[in-house]
């Protein structure tokens, strides 16, 4: 079975690793990479930056990263380029910028000259990209597959209906991977807002359901999906996500961010009263093998377990000085 090199992003690597791990079989990860078995995503990751196959590694120096590309049997069409990231903890040799860290340029110099005498260089645009990551004093080789989907145009303040308070499309995304809302399955947004994860999870492929206590929410989000999606496998509703109107079982996953902060009093329930009323009617409409990712400003542990829910995850995205989102990844517990 095939690895995938993922360069994953460092501004919340817990929230990249748990990303890539709910698509795939990690089977390594560092500071800014993770080695994923046969991933079930690659394109439509929010905490990754572009996606390699995964050719081998060796310690971190420039000639051990030369003897290593003359070790590899890797096939390259037409032209080639090699491109070096190093985040700063490679071992310093020869080639180094003389602060403990490996120079990008030498890397790329010395290792690109090794697969110069089996193909054409190209630096401007050529046939296949060599990748090379330089952390935990190791150099991962990769051959270039895709960068990740952009998410430029889509920043919540860009988007034709606009609340404060909106995720940003990437934070969105992940959760919607988290959950595994792609690739024709249902996802569930009972608390949408404006619609961002709806409509990343809908770009990549799922089925997005999404409701809103308010209507006038439900429509902003319906503005929205219409801009950036294929609204016909979308379904929108107005009602409170203390009593959804789905069947038992009818969605696949789901993914919530609870009201909390001014909004965290909903007609007399307290924020805590009401994360259980959510978690309560998500376990009953979610199926038995989905999952549920919540997001609240307290983590939910109490509430989940009440609900039926074993919590399998633990993510922190700080947001500003004053408010860090708490996010737990739910499955229904057999026990």
């Amino acid at each position: 079975m095939s690895l995938y090199l993922l360069e994953l992003k460092e501004s919340n690597h817990d929230l990249a690793v748990a990303e890539a791990r709910a698509v795939g079989e990690v089977v390594d990860e560092g500071r800014g990479y993770a080695v994923v078995r046969e991933p079930r995503v690659t394109r439509y990751l929010g905490a990754s930056h572009r996606v390699s196959r995964y050719l081998g590694r060796c310690e971190a120096t420039v000639d051990g990263a030369v003897e290593k590309a003359r070790e590899l049997d890797v096939s390259l069409e037409g032209s080639f380029a090699v491109r070096a990231r190093v985040h700063g903890d490679g071992k310093d040799d020869a080639g180094g910028d003389g602060d403990g860290t490996l120079s990008s340029t030498e890397l790329e110099r010395r290792v690109g000259g090794v697969f110069a005498e089996r193909a054409r260089v190209d630096l401007d645009a050529p046939d296949d990209v060599v990748r090379l990551v330089v952390s935990e004093e190791n150099v991962f080789f990769g051959l270039h597959v895709c960068e990740t989907a952009g998410f430029a145009g889509r920043a919540p303040t860009e988007k034709p209906f606009f609340k404060p308070g909106s995720m940003s499309p990437a934070l969105a995304r992940s959760l919607s991977n988290i959950a595994g809302g792609y690739d024709g399955r249902r996802l569930l947004d009972p608390t949408c807002g404006t619609g961002g994860v709806l409509v990343e999870s809908a770009i990549a492929g799922g089925r997005a359901i999404g409701g809103d206590a308010s209507r006038e929410m439900v429509e902003g989000a319906r503005t929205n999906l219409r801009e950036y999606c294929d609204e016909s496998d979308v379904r929108l509703f107005v009602g409170d996500a203390r009593s959804l109107p789905l069947s038992d079982g009818s969605v696949d996953c789901a993914v919530t961010d609870l009201p909390y902060g001014r909004a965290s009093h909903v007609e007399g329930d307290s924020a805590e009263e009401v994360a259980r009323r959510v978690l309560d009617e998500l376990a009953r409409v979610v199926s038995d093998e989905g999952r549920v990712v919540a997001v609240s400003d307290g983590w939910l542990d109490d509430e989940a377990r009440a609900a039926g829910f074993e919590v399998v995850e633990r993510v922190e995205d700080r947001v500003h000085r004053s408010l860090t989102r708490r996010v737990v990844v739910l499955e229904l517990s057999t026990v």
